[in-house]
């Protein structure tokens, strides 16, 4: 008879077969982990796409895209350039195409979505957790790092936004318009704070912002940094009245600062750059063309592109020492044959003008490889000069006395002194009694607080902007003679954040300005008497007091026939004195 014996494993076996499951185990689970990444990434693909074609349904029955849903406002120059939200409720309701409101899979938020000033072009933003997702190629790690990154997809042109404001039209090199941002903001401030959400970087559309797991963050880096441009301030590549786009020589300025601008920036090997990247040289005049001619910004190209073949007139300067414009003498007064006692300035600072010398025969312009001009510096501007415009705009550094210039036959002054940070000189001597337009002359002069209250500005029909961002300025103007002040503009946007600003407007006359649209809008001290404004042919009164905490004054007797309800946003976020405070408010449609 046989005797059955049972033998249990060894310990060393035991060992081996655990380790075994646990390889297996740790297989499993990383095979697993990375089937659950390629998902989540493979449903934001398909919610962008689901999202995507109820937009373009959506435009194509109504002629734009919708609304963001909980947007924020990106502006320049006081002017809205976008809006950024997400796809949320609101927007899925106005499409009517979607379900539900699809979210990310992982982090149960809504889709970022903005669109342009005109709402003919928009992006989507996402997060992808593999760079290689965001350039939609497919996943191939089964394990990609724990790092976010960005995706972007729509019809943005990813090239230039264009903001109007009256008669001029401001360009701007926009990469994206979804940024990290969750207020309202410039986009001056976006280029500085890196903001952009460029597509495959870290920098994530701000409705993330306090979902994120722990360990992530909004943004990592440098989002964009774009090449050099030349005679203007990155972001901006274009400033000016928008006919000037039909002169051959101004696109050629402008063909360059966008090529240089995106190619030589560190996304300017992207396929969405190609075009501009392979810009030949003495083409760039054509890829503006090309951009004006497709771009959905909002711009009238009529008349900017069967222009261009005509060729511009060509003026031959006079020569001179080689002395008067080499760059390292700029700022001084010449000592050289050729232009003894000349002032060396520097072209980029002075836009339009022509200067003469002392027998006002001969311009004294200085060339030398058009880049430099030179003008007297006693007596200068002889009273030859209409047009002052942009002479100093965005210069950080300039802050000389120019309080002997000789402005008596001066017109146009827009401009003159925007973005000028470090000026502030006495010029309170200036004959104005020709200028016609102030728009924005002192626009972001932020240390600029000198009186002008002297001034004759009896022909002046505009001052829009004129201080906007001039954030010390508080100099008394209630004697200024404004009875030329008329239309849409004369106004317009004039204090806004001109945060220091509280002096008398009372004796100003109103009677042909037809708007006050963000005229006090922003942080402000600003709180006067102005309730004898003859405002009886304003029809805008949109964001007049918007942010402005101080003002609580009496409205009432104001004449508002042409404004006939309150506008949302003409007392949003001001004193709790004054917010919709009807007693003292003025009373809508009604002349009292």
């Amino acid at each position: 008879m046989f005797k059955l014996t049972k033998q249990a494993f060894t310990l060393v076996e035991l060992i081996v077969v655990i380790t075994i499951l646990a390889i297996l185990g740790t297989i499993g689970f990383i095979s697993l982990q990375g089937y659950s990444l390629s998902a989540r990434e493979s449903t934001r693909i398909s919610d962008l796409a689901t999202i995507q074609r109820a937009l373009e349904f959506f435009q194509t029955t109504e002629g734009y895209y919708p609304e963001p849903t909980d947007f924020i406002e990106v502006t320049y120059s006081g002017s809205l350039a976008w809006k950024q939200g997400i796809f949320g409720d609101d927007t899925r309701n106005t499409v009517q195409r979607i379900s539900e409101t699809p979210t990310d899979p992982l982090l149960n938020s809504p889709y970022a979505y903005s669109t342009t000033n005109t709402r003919q072009e928009y992006e989507l933003g996402a997060i992808s957790e593999s760079p290689f997702s965001a350039y939609n190629i497919g996943i191939n790690k089964a394990n990609a790092a724990n790092t976010f990154f960005v995706n972007v997809v729509g019809n943005y042109n990813r090239e230039i936004v264009a903001v109007e404001q009256s008669e001029f039209v401001y360009i701007l090199g926009v990469p994206t318009i979804i940024t990290s941002e969750i207020n309202d903001v410039t986009i001056e401030q976006i280029y500085t704070n890196q903001s952009f959400s460029i597509k495959n970087s870290k920098s994530l559309p701000g409705n993330f912002e306090n979902i994120l797991p722990e360990g992530q963050t909004l943004k990592d880096g440098n989002s964009f940094t774009p090449g050099v441009v030349v005679g203007t301030t990155a972001p901006l590549l274009f400033g000016g009245p928008l006919q000037a786009l039909s002169n051959s020589n101004t696109k050629q300025i402008l063909g360059e600062n966008i090529v240089s601008y995106y190619t030589n920036s560190n996304i300017g090997q992207q396929r969405t750059y190609d075009s501009i990247r392979n810009t030949i040289a003495g083409k760039e005049v054509q890829l503006v063309e090309r951009i004006l001619l497709h771009n959905k910004s909002g711009i009238d190209t009529q008349g900017l592109i069967a222009n261009s073949a005509t060729p511009s007139e060509t003026v031959s300067p006079p020569v001179v020492d080689t002395e008067c414009f080499n760059p390292s003498n700029i700022g001084i007064v010449g000592t050289w044959d050729g232009c003894n006692g000349l002032l060396i300035v520097d072209r980029s600072l002075l836009n339009q003008v022509v200067a003469y010398d002392t027998n006002n025969t001969n311009p004294a312009v200085v060339v030398g490889g058009t880049t430099f001009r030179t003008f007297l510096p006693n007596g200068v501007f002889t009273g030859q000069i209409t047009d002052f415009s942009k002479v100093f705009q965005s210069n950080l550094t300039f802050n000389n006395d120019i309080s002997y210039w000789n402005t008596s036959s001066g017109v146009n002054f827009e401009f003159m002194f925007d973005g000028a940070k470090a000026f502030n000189q006495n010029i309170g001597s200036w004959k104005m009694n020709n200028a016609t337009s102030l728009l924005a002359m002192f626009r972001g002069a932020s240390v600029f607080n000198q009186n002008l209250n002297s001034w004759n500005i009896s022909n002046v029909y505009r001052i829009g902007s004129m201080f906007a961002g001039a954030s010390v300025f508080n100099e008394p103007l209630n004697n200024w003679d404004t009875v030329s002040f008329s239309g849409s503009s004369a106004v317009n946007y004039t204090f806004d954040n001109a945060t220091k600003f509280n002096q008398p407007l009372s004796n100003w006359k109103m009677q042909n300005v037809t708007s006050l649209f963000g005229t006090f809008k922003g942080p402000s001290d600003f709180n006067q008497d102005i309730s004898g404004w003859n405002t009886s042919n304003i029809t805008n009164m949109g964001a007049t007091f918007r942010n402005n905490q101080s003002f609580v004054q009496n409205l009432s007797t104001w004449c508002v026939t042409k404004v006939a309800i309150k506008p949302s946003n003409f007392d949003e976020n001001t004193h709790s004195g004054f917010l919709n405070n009807a007693s003292i408010q003025p009373q809508w449609g009604t002349c009292p």
